[in-house]
């Protein structure tokens, strides 16, 4: 083995085993975008290690281990790492895949390569991959299958991580290991039971208050504690995160003296920024549990005194809980884990080696299994955050229980289209001259006969009931196929939301080679409606119609179907002309079964459909204290001259500052399209989450007076889960589908020219390619050549400048 060390050259580990062969193990992890580079920070002041900070390959920003944004491809950390000279690159673990990530540290000597022996021991049993870390000192390994919980020991220097972390990855594996990753059951329990032997032995007496670091405050004096939870035999540390959970008046404010307190919940809420972190979102400390929205994942209370409270481990942190709340350690069951803890040992040990007995029966047999992907159910949008409040709500029960085929988003979808459209030249997020409409652009994704068709339907009938089904009063109307048509549908119907079933069939039209200027310019008309808030639409085809200009138009289009004919009919220069990043995505992965309708008519009830009436009525409602002529037209939806008043909304401070921080969120991202131009979906992002947010809070306010209607944290916090997830998955759909279908070809001509070159320098290539490849793409293609094997990078010094890149054709 080499001698490792910090200044890694990247480029000569490109996956390659011991013996010159590829390594499974990458092959696998390569599938997953769940990397990062990483760079060298200031030392610890405890140990004095220098820190790795996980850098965004996108972006060149820091990232976190917690927000998959921040994460890229194999190929874009490659990239940026080589590009801006950093230590390496790492991979994020996660708690969706299934994999233990295993640290050996202080176990090998850098100049010698030899181990101590309690490592070796481990090594031997030669299960699952294993290579060497930055610092030569230490071995990683990952295994498949997860333990139960993350276990950290110092004293016996073993470290084992079920998700929330990242590895520094070197490609330099240990000889002897396995170069895939197998389940490693006699691995883990020897760790588990060297974690035993070294853990530090308990004091017979109550302990005293535990020495922590001066971050976090020696209890003064025993609080009086109101709720002692049953106490569970052997499970010491459940015990005290119970009692924790029980009596967070005792302990919470001496963590975080900024913590606000939340009546509705009786917990606590931190401000992100009070954590010292660049998350976007807080902690959240109830009595019913802890989560940290910025890393989206539960927590119990001995972490976060380990983690923003400066204990050095798990049992000072359970110690100090139980001194902060008066409570004697062993009456919460200190002392009476080791049974316990060895009992769970040999337990999980039997389980995962029963699960490899298949993978042990024939030791020179190295199988190479399947990536874990992300099951259907797991891709799919939460549930539990599509709970919408007032009349969003009671829309939605009517989509679900008048239809067979029950399906949540797409019952949502419906019912904020509704309001989008009913509000629509009303209602304006912004009190500044930069304001947000409610019009919004939504794709519905779903295999046939999956149940599209049900909230297309739905949604008419809700429109219907608002507009009392007057025909001249219609909100609805099928898709339009050219710019004419649009122009003069607006011109006598300027609110109106269009229901286009196979919307992929606008798609093409719009976009083929073959379009006409009508459909072109209907694409360009579209784009430009979308980003209307205050101003005015003048389309020229319907100029001699009399339709001369429309003011403040709203159109909302809602959208269906299937996965292969939305992909199949897009481009990725759509996304970079702004077409695309305007639509709110939704896909279904999952089918539903057919059921018995609750309702027994599909009719809308006649409560909803009074209430639906009143928010109809609002277009043409004065402001408090505007004077009238009794007999007003409707003017909302008909008069394309005269608009209804416009109602201005603001945010609650907390809305705006989370708005604020979102709006920074959407700059890291477009910043990455540099690098990776699917990005680009992102620069519509923050417009997306105020104007979900308006139609949130109208739903809030839906029963009082929306004329004082206000957008609170609470608004903005489901747009925010909601688009992010839209953009998050349509980004990962578009890398799956349509860049496959649409760049195979530019692959294939890249490749063609250097292999009839042979070798040909990088401004050459981009020569002879015409400007049909930028410069920011042609950088990823040739990095998937290279770890492909296809091509061979040569690089020469220059007189001045970095050195000049040429590419030398290997094979097809």
């Amino acid at each position: 083995m080499a001698k490792l060390g910090f200044q890694l050259v990247l480029d000569e580990y490109d996956h390659i085993g011991e013996n010159g062969e590829d390594i499974p193990a990458y092959d696998e992890l390569r599938q997953h975008r769940k990397w990062v580079s990483w760079k060298l920070g200031a030392p610890r002041s405890d140990s004095g290690k220098q820190t790795k900070l996980p850098v965004n390959p996108m972006t060149g920003r820091l990232a976190s281990s917690g927000k998959p944004e921040d994460w890229g491809t194999y190929e874009q950390a490659k990239a940026r790492t080589l590009a801006q000279g950093l230590a390496g690159n790492g991979y994020v673990f996660t708690a969706d895949d299934n994999y233990t990530a295993i640290d050996l540290d202080h176990c090998r000597d850098p100049d010698t390569g030899e181990f101590e022996p309690w490592a070796a021991e481990i090594l031997a049993f030669e299960e699952t991959y294993a290579e060497g870390s930055p610092s030569g000192t230490g071995v990683h390994m990952i295994a498949r299958g997860k333990i139960e919980r993350t276990i950290k020991c110092d004293e016996a220097n073993v470290e084992m991580y079920v998700f929330g972390r990242y590895f520094t990855m070197t490609e330099s594996q240990i000889d002897g290991s396995p170069m895939s990753i197998r389940p490693a059951p006699r691995t883990i329990a020897a760790l588990l039971a060297r974690i035993e032997a070294n853990r530090p032995t308990p004091a017979p007496a109550a302990p005293a208050t535990p020495n922590l670091p001066a971050v976090l405050p020696q209890p003064v004096r025993p609080s009086n504690v109101t709720v002692l939870p049953p106490v569970r035999p052997g499970n010491f540390f459940r015990n005290v995160n119970d009692a924790a959970l029980a009596n967070l008046d005792a302990w919470v404010p001496a963590v975080f003296p900024s913590a606000r307190t939340q009546l509705s919940t009786g917990g606590y809420r931190i401000k992100s920024k009070a954590l010292g972190r660049a998350l976007e979102e807080d902690l959240g400390i109830i009595p019913t549990g802890i989560w940290d929205f910025g890393l989206e994942a539960p927590s119990t209370a001995i972490s976060v005194v380990m983690d923003f409270g400066g204990a050095p481990d798990s049992l000072s942190g359970a110690k100090w809980l139980c001194a902060q709340m008066g409570i004697d350690p062993e009456t919460l069951g200190f002392g009476q884990e080791d049974a316990a803890f060895m009992a769970e040992a040999n337990a999980l040990g039997e389980a995962i080696l029963a699960s490899a007995l298949r993978a042990d029966a024939d030791d020179d047999v190295e199988p190479i299994e399947a990536a874990p992907q992300l099951s259907d159910a797991d891709r799919e949008f939460p549930e539990e955050y599509l709970k919408l409040p007032g009349i969003l709500g009671e829309m939605m029960r009517y989509v679900l229980d008048s239809g067979g085929t029950r399906i949540p988003l797409f019952a949502a979808a419906a019912s904020l289209m509704a309001v989008s459209t009913l509000m629509g030249r009303r209602l304006y997020y912004g009190l500044s001259a930069d304001k947000t409409p409610t019009h919004l652009y939504m794709v519905g994704i779903m295999g046939t006969g999956g149940g599209k068709d049900h909230p297309q339907q739905a949604l008419k009938r809700l429109l219907d009931a608002a507009s009392g089904e007057h025909p001249m009063m219609t909100l609805h109307r099928t898709s339009v196929s050219s710019a004419a048509t649009l122009g003069v549908h607006l011109g006598s119907h300027p609110l109106q939301c269009q229901i286009v079933d196979e919307i992929s069939g606008l798609y093409a039209k719009m976009t083929g080679r073959n379009a006409s200027s009508q459909e072109s310019n209907l694409l360009l008309n579209l784009c430009t409606l979308w980003g209307l808030s205050d101003g005015t639409f003048a389309p020229e085809s319907t100029m001699s119609r009399g339709y001369t200009i429309i003011k403040r138009p709203s159109l909302s289009i809602f959208g269906f179907t299937t996965p292969t004919g939305f992909y199949e009919s897009l481009r990725s220069k759509h996304v970079a002309g702004g077409f695309l990043n305007r639509f709110l995505v939704l896909p279904k992965y999952q089918r539903v079964r057919y059921s018995t309708p609750v309702l027994a008519t599909k009719d809308v009830p006649e409560g909803l459909r009074r209430r639906l009436q009143l928010l109809y009525d609002f277009q043409n409602q004065p402001k408090p204290g505007q004077v009238v002529k009794p007999g007003l037209p409707l003017m909302g939806p008909t008069d394309a001259e005269v608009p209804p008043e416009m109602t201005s909304v603001g945010g609650t401070p907390e809305a705006e500052a989370r708005l604020a921080e979102l709006a920074d969120e959407q700059y890291d991202m477009v910043c990455g399209a540099d690098t990776d131009p699917m990005l680009e979906t992102w620069v519509r992002f923050t417009d997306m989450v105020r104007r979900l947010a308006l139609i949130h809070a109208v739903g809030r306010f839906s029963d009082r007076d929306l004329h004082g209607i206000v957008v609170d944290l609470c608004d903005v916090t489901f747009a925010g889960r909601l688009v992010r997830w839209s953009l998050d998955t349509f980004v990962t759909g578009m890398r799956q589908n349509m860049v496959e279908n649409e760049h195979q070809a530019e692959y294939k001509r890249v490749l063609g020219i250097i292999r009839t070159t042979g070798t040909i320098g990088h401004r050459e290539l981009l020569r002879k390619l015409q400007g049909s490849i930028k410069a920011r793409e042609l950088g990823p293609m040739m990095d998937m050549m290279m770890s492909a094997g296809q091509v061979k990078p040569i690089k020469e010094p220059a007189k001045r400048g970095p050195p000049k890149v040429s590419y030398q054709f290997v094979r097809d």
